[in-house]
């Protein structure tokens, strides 16, 4: 796409290539109402740089379909980790926790657990969130046989 701040013919500032994409450095997070920067509008696949912290935020447009920035990568000490279920469920601490992050859980080892539940998690915003494996005949119900590591992955929004 050609830039041009006005319509004057002789003012081409180039092209904006789509790839790479463009990456923006500021020493602040991004706010869902940050859509153009210096270079123009904001294109889907841009990324931010919170310099201070060193998070990484991408501009994304989720199913609602309104673009957002996303976080990719975050200073916070549990942004990824693993944890051992004891009795089919552990607490993780994680005060930067909250109800709209998505946590991504795979199984690990399985420490000779003598049953394997269903992996789910329930998220208290600003403190911690539990890993449970659930009972797949009654999800009400815990394995407190599963004793199995978890890895997990937070994704942020912002």
């Amino acid at each position: 796409m050609v830039e041009r701040q006005t319509n004057d013919p002789l003012n081409y500032l180039g092209v904006r290539a789509s790839t790479p994409p463009n990456l923006i450095q500021e020493k602040r997070a991004p706010q869902n109402s940050d859509l153009s920067g210096p270079d123009g509008p904001f294109v889907l696949g841009d990324f931010w740089l919170h310099t201070t912290v060193g998070q990484l935020y991408f501009f994304a447009a989720p199913q609602s379909g309104t673009p957002t920035w996303q976080a990719v990568l975050s200073s916070a000490a549990t942004e990824r980790g693993q944890a051992t279920l004891v009795a089919g469920k552990i607490q993780v601490i994680d005060l930067l926790i909250q109800s709209t992050d998505h946590i991504f859980l795979s199984r690990g080892e399985l420490n000779g657990s003598a049953a394997l539940g269903e992996l789910g998690f329930i998220i208290t915003a600003g403190d911690s969130f539990v890993i449970n494996a659930y009972d797949p005949t009654t999800p009400a119900s815990l394995i407190v046989a599963d004793v199995s590591d978890v890895s997990f992955h937070i994704l942020r929004s912002i």
